[in-house]
């Protein structure tokens, strides 16, 4: 696991201190025969007092956190999204209207400006969806008239409820010839920023509508050879950047949203040595549009590693669902406030600590999102909602486990860097003397665990050179505050081992450990922020350097 990292690197600084220790205690023995004299160096190299708590920004890197009762526990969060764009939909119109024209007797000239016809264009997608304001990040105008020739002068299209960010009406203007041409130079207009008040019934269907008005100033110039003049009307690709309304019961999903443990995929065998106390997910829901939502996290399902079928499903209540009737909607202010609600998910309502105890590596689930549903007793529905720029719904799945287990000989190994040649380099000939050199660790522990461990050296390849640890030393035992375990060991490497450990190019230590708590029938443990080790490392080595 992550925290046993914690542990690893204390021994390795030990292992290669005797290289570069330099310490007043040397003694000399008396000369010997030959040309060789003995000398040994002695004493004491550190001593330390580490806490979790020394550990919590680093921990904070790898997902590792303190609840409110000092407890470590790990946490994923994945934000997954419902999309909600269609939330509002201005529907697409494409119409052609034709209209027959009056009698006209030359030299008789129709009134400027005259109402010729009037019509409506509804945007609103479905009946109870109901649009008060729009302002537009998109969407296109296009107009064309058929006239029949022998009139000439204006056509006027206008759509009173659109306005430019200026506050001008949306007007477009059409020259028309003797032979029947209309044209416009304002075709197509891009409606980009432009307003728009809707009218609406009062009552389902909402019907929220456009009106187009056509005005004329037209005169014969001779007999119209065709009796009506037809307005081809395109109104296309509209995009909202601001809404307010009424956008009724709409549904929205989100299918597969998945949530990777980290922490199960890099161990291997839990099951049969670990068994978790406590395993939480929360959904936690941000909302950021102005309607309140109803949330279904159906087919909640769990995954072992490599394998591509769910391995088992979350029983939430007896069902395989969660449900959040009722999310509140944003609250217009500034800065915008999220409506917020989160569901949480224990073993008290449902079968999530057995799930934990399978160490799945990964999490699907399929999310199911409805518009303004029923407001719950006590809350008041309001009919006015609001969209913004933002148009998704956002679902953060959180994972907790905290460290809170029970254990039984949970095995482990795990490498450490150790590359002899380069730790001797240009202290080769002062290695060659020594003939023995020893490491004492002391140490006293608050953590509620035993960690036993045998260590030993291996070449480039893999290949064993030797032993470091005899098997199964205790490295840590199991303590409290109280009554700190203590546990003592020495690593001894003799002048045979390390002319070995040059010779043979060791690069690396493999150290295997066994973690427990107790056996079978003990209580589970909790790490705790004020968890502590304290120790000392002292050395002892000799050998003979010449005359």
């Amino acid at each position: 696991m992550k925290w046993m990292n914690i542990f690893k690197g204390l021994l390795m600084g030990a292992l290669v201190v005797f290289s570069g220790c330099k310490q007043d205690d040397v003694f000399i023995n008396e000369p010997q025969d030959g040309d060789m004299r003995s000398v040994g160096l002695a004493g004491p190299f550190a001593s330390f007092n580490l806490s979790v708590d020394d550990f919590l920004d680093d921990l904070a890197e790898e997902d590792i956190y303190v609840d409110e009762e000092g407890v470590l526990f790990f946490q994923y969060r994945e934000s997954v999204f419902v999309n909600w764009e269609s939330l509002v939909t201005l529907r697409d119109v494409n119409e052609r209207w034709s209209y027959s024209l009056p009698v006209f007797a030359p030299p008789l000239k129709a009134a400027s400006s005259e109402l010729l016809f009037s019509e409506e264009v509804v945007l609103s997608h479905q009946d109870d969806v109901r649009y008060d304001r729009v302002t537009l990040l998109d969407g296109e105008l296009d107009l064309s008239f058929e006239v029949p020739p022998g009139l000439e002068g204006s056509i006027t299209v206008e759509i009173p409820q659109a306005t430019t960010a200026n506050g001008e009406v949306l007007r477009v203007e059409f020259v028309v010839d003797p032979l029947g041409f209309a044209t416009s130079n304002e075709l197509p207009l891009s409606l980009v920023d432009f307003q728009v008040e809707f009218d609406s019934e009062t009552e389902e269907p909402y019907n929220s509508h456009l009106d187009i008005n056509v005005y004329e100033d037209l005169s014969l110039t001779a007999f119209p050879t065709g009796g009506e003049i037809a307005l081809n009307f395109s109104l296309t690709d509209l995009k909202k950047k601001s809404a307010y309304g009424y956008f009724g019961d709409q549904t929205a999903t989100r299918e597969d949203a998945e949530l990777e443990f980290d922490v199960f995929e890099e161990v291997e065998d839990l099951a049969a040595h670990v068994e978790l106390e406590d395993f939480e997910l929360d959904i936690e829901i941000f909302n950021s549009i102005g309607v309140p939502f109803y949330v279904e996290a159906n087919n909640v399902r769990f995954f072992q590693r490599d394998v591509e079928t769910p391995d088992s499903y979350l029983i939430i209540d007896g069902e395989n669902k969660a449900v959040i009737d009722y999310i509140p909607n944003a609250v217009e202010t500034e800065p915008l406030t999220p409506g917020r609600t989160t569901f949480s998910v224990s073993g008290n309502n449902s079968n999530l600590i057995e799930i934990g105890n399978t160490f799945p590596v990964r999490m699907m689930v399929d999310l199911v999102s409805r518009s303004n549903p029923p407001a719950p007793e006590g809350v008041v529905a309001d009919k006015d909602n609001f969209m913004l720029e933002v148009e998704e719904l956002q679902a953060d799945l959180v994972f907790k486990l905290p460290l809170w287990f029970r254990a039984t000989d949970y095995a482990r190994t795990d490498t450490i860097e150790f590359d002899f040649v380069d730790i001797i380099d240009g202290s080769e000939e002062e290695v060659d003397h020594i003939e023995l050199a020893k490491i004492f660790f002391d140490f006293e522990s608050t953590f509620p665990l035993n960690i036993l461990a045998t260590a030993w050296v291996i070449d480039a390849q893999g290949n064993k050179i030797d032993d470091l640890l005899e098997n199964n030393t205790y490295i840590i035992r199991s303590g409290t505050a109280a009554i700190p375990g203590e546990s003592t060991f020495e690593i001894g490497l003799t002048g045979e081992q390390i002319r070995l450990f040059q010779d043979q190019a060791a690069k690396e230590i493999v150290m295997s450990y066994f973690l427990s708590t107790g056996d079978a029938d003990s209580e589970p443990v909790k790490i705790k922020q004020d968890a502590a080790i304290k120790g000392a490392v002292s050395f002892d080595f000799s050998g003979n350097i010449p005359n």
